[in-house]
């Protein structure tokens, strides 16, 4: 049994979980961009929609894989189940990431609006 790496496992979940992958770390970057320069309210209050773009993300490629998924197995002549499998964990697999990630910037977003918080209460 051969190791799967990662990205062997960024081909298996598809152009979505890519793409909620890449809004990822853009938005880790942000954060840390946020952090370390100090920004103000209004850049913490904006990264609050930015977190939840990678779910936002997977719904669209859970929705569209399950269309593709439904589309192939009515047009096809002979019922290809080795297709059909692979859409099914392409779209199951997307999901998690996605959740993942929203949860984890959700959670920086949380933590960087409390730092601000805090910062205007010593001072």
């Amino acid at each position: 049994m051969a190791a799967v790496t990662f990205i062997d496992y960024l081909g298996e979940i598809g152009r979505s979980g890519q793409v909620s992958i890449a809004l990822f770390m853009m938005g880790l970057v942000y954060a840390a961009l946020i952090h370390f320069r100090r920004l103000g309210l209004r850049y913490r209050l904006a990264f609050i929609p930015l977190s939840l773009l990678p779910f936002v993300i997977g719904i669209f490629g859970l929705s569209f894989g399950t269309v593709r998924m439904i589309s192939g197995s009515r047009t096809s002549a002979i019922f290809d189940t080795q297709r059909m499998l692979y859409y099914f964990g392409e779209i199951l697999q997307i999901m998690p990431v996605a959740s993942l990630a929203t949860t984890i910037l959700l959670g920086l977003s949380f933590l960087l609006l409390l730092s601000k918080y805090a910062e205007t209460r010593i001072t």
